[in-house]
């Protein structure tokens, strides 16, 4: 994203695959994750209270969250 969402979701699902998300440094976002085998990796801080929310369900893969 280019610029900060004010609110909403963003639902992904995978059988098998990873996925890379970037935001902005400022962005404010609470993370939903379930894998099988995959991990969570995120350069933000995971905020129960954020307007925006990242789900993702997995059965083999990581979601990883970068910033720019």
């Amino acid at each position: 994203f280019a610029k900060e969402t004010l609110s909403g979701d963003l639902d992904l699902k995978t059988g098998t695959g990873n996925v890379f998300l970037t935001f902005p440094k400022s962005a404010k976002i609470k993370t939903d994750f379930t894998s099988g085998t995959g991990q969570l990796t995120s350069a933000l801080t995971n905020q129960t209270d954020a307007p925006y929310s990242v789900i993702m369900k997995s059965g083999t893969g990581s979601l990883t969250i970068q910033t720019f």
